[in-house]
């Protein structure tokens, strides 16, 4: 996306990803989640806002000096729902444009028609091929 365009006829869904946001004290890792606002067009092309929420914040005890993680994933998929419903009702009111500063083109819905033409299946296949 290189310049302002129109978010109109477009539906907005809060989603998620997993991460590794560290190792615990056993030394696995710690799997979080973020959350985020897309956006998806009729023809399956999709855009994300740049906001992420994350479900954990490290913090170290003041008593022991370890590190440790804290869920507020409850939060930060609250703090994301009221930004998608900020931008939905933008968008119902015809007042949404997108901004490239904030919002970016994010692979497409699988199947979809803009999959299609973009020729996701072979990039997704070369993906696999590449991961062994």
């Amino acid at each position: 996306m290189e310049a302002f365009e129109s978010a109109h006829g477009m539906t907005f869904a809060v989603l998620s990803n997993l991460y590794q946001a560290g190792r615990g004290d056993d030394g696995q890792p710690v799997i979080g989640e973020y959350f985020y606002v897309a956006g998806e067009r009729a023809d399956g092309s999709r855009v994300e806002h740049q906001a992420r929420f994350s479900s954990l914040r490290s913090a170290t005890c003041e008593e022991t000096g370890e590190a440790y993680f804290v869920s507020r994933r409850a939060d930060m998929e609250a703090r994301a729902e009221r930004l998608c419903a900020a931008i939905q009702a933008e968008a119902a009111a015809g007042e949404l444009l997108l901004n490239p500063n904030y919002w970016t083109e994010a692979r497409p819905c699988y199947g979809s028609a803009a999959y299609v033409a973009g020729d996701w299946a072979a990039i997704d296949a070369a993906e696999e091929r590449a991961a062994g």
